[in-house]
């Protein structure tokens, strides 16, 4: 079984298959809710502490997919303690606003 069923009609395209893969997880609305209300880009580390009831493995995923997604920006950042390049995200409001303007679309039956 497909890990995403897609419907086989002429409007489903690419950024509504992006936008059901971004924003049918809970997990992914979770992290983009939290950056959002945060306003300030985080780690993965920092969001592992801030969103304990998920698990480090899961939020590391879900921040790769969401980034892949171009839905967070990736700022490069060094370790505090270990001066170690890290990452820190923060999430792309229009990126965000263009796929849910897709997932509309395609949702209410309207024509790109």
């Amino acid at each position: 079984m497909p890990r995403l069923v897609k419907p086989g009609d002429s409007a489903w395209n690419e950024a509504v298959s992006v936008a059901q893969m971004v924003f049918g997880s809970g997990v992914n609305l979770a992290l983009i809710h939290h950056l959002a209300g945060r306003g300030e880009p985080l780690t993965r580390a920092q969001l592992a502490e801030e969103l304990a009831e998920f698990s480090p493995a899961t939020l590391s995923k879900a921040v790769g997919v969401l980034a892949q997604a171009g839905v967070l920006e990736k700022t490069p950042v060094l370790g505090p303690t270990t001066g170690r390049l890290n990452h820190a995200f923060s999430v792309k409001e229009k990126r965000i606003e263009e796929l849910l303007g897709s997932l509309r679309l395609y949702a209410l039956g309207a024509e790109n």
